[in-house]
């Protein structure tokens, strides 16, 4: 960023702008990727069968005496799913907001009115703020059966349990948020939450310390675990 320059005009970026991008690499870039590796951990050492396929995969492909590199994060479908389905379940950045426009995506019964559109008989004019939950989008039974259960195999195309809505609705699995201001670093997260679950399962497991099922959650900015998740690592 120091030596980056605009292609039109050549100017730098000044101080406060590098210092805008930096808080926002550590508020958007550190938090959410601890809450998704913590959230996972904790859903893994609840489904030891999951440990178990995601223990096989990891020494298949990357081994216990090295680091896994780029083109073995391409062969570890399963620890993905695995990511995306704890982050279905408890999604870092679990609420949005996006500004009602005449062809605003369906996602609840409405009707239109002249100037508004209608929703459980509240009128929301264009232009004003929407939040939406995705944490209640996530949680849907009409579109997640089983919506409350841990299956990563949701997230296999090759898997009987993968809905057609996983294949054919990015909008039905959101936790990086969806359009043009999707987080714009996911595809990274999901690069280095690979690269984090191959280094701590290629010789530990997590044991729960006891107490801590079912999970309580804290929301704010982010989804967290309201008092941490606490594990006794294990070699393997």
């Amino acid at each position: 960023m120091l030596s980056a320059r605009d292609k039109g005009t050549g100017a730098a970026l000044t101080n406060d702008q590098v210092a805008a991008q930096v808080q926002s690499f550590i508020v958007a870039g550190y938090e959410p990727t601890a809450n998704t590796l913590t959230f996972t951990v904790y859903c893994i050492a609840t489904h030891p069968e999951v440990e178990k396929r995601l223990v096989a995969e990891v020494d298949e492909v990357v081994g216990r005496n090295r680091i896994p590199n780029e083109a073995d994060l391409e062969r570890l479908p399963y620890t993905e799913a695995v990511l995306y389905e704890a982050m279905r379940l408890y999604p870092p950045a679990h609420i949005t907001s996006r500004l009602v426009q005449p062809d605003a995506i369906e996602i609840i019964p409405h009707t239109y009115a002249s100037s508004a559109r209608e929703v459980g008989g509240y009128k929301i004019p264009r232009g004003v703020p929407v939040n939406l939950p995705l944490y209640a989008a996530h949680h849907d039974p009409r579109v997640w059966p089983r919506a409350e259960e841990f299956i990563p195999e949701r997230f296999l195309p090759d898997s009987p349990l993968y809905p057609e809505v996983c294949g054919n609705n990015p909008r039905a699995h959101a936790p990086f948020g969806f359009g043009i201001r999707m987080c714009i670093g996911w595809k990274f997260a999901i690069q280095e939450a690979k690269v984090a679950m191959a280094l701590m399962y290629q010789r530990l497991r997590f044991q729960l310390e006891p107490g801590q099922v079912p999970l309580k959650t804290a929301a704010a900015l982010t989804l967290t675990p309201d008092k941490g998740v606490w594990v006794r690592p294990m070699m393997r």
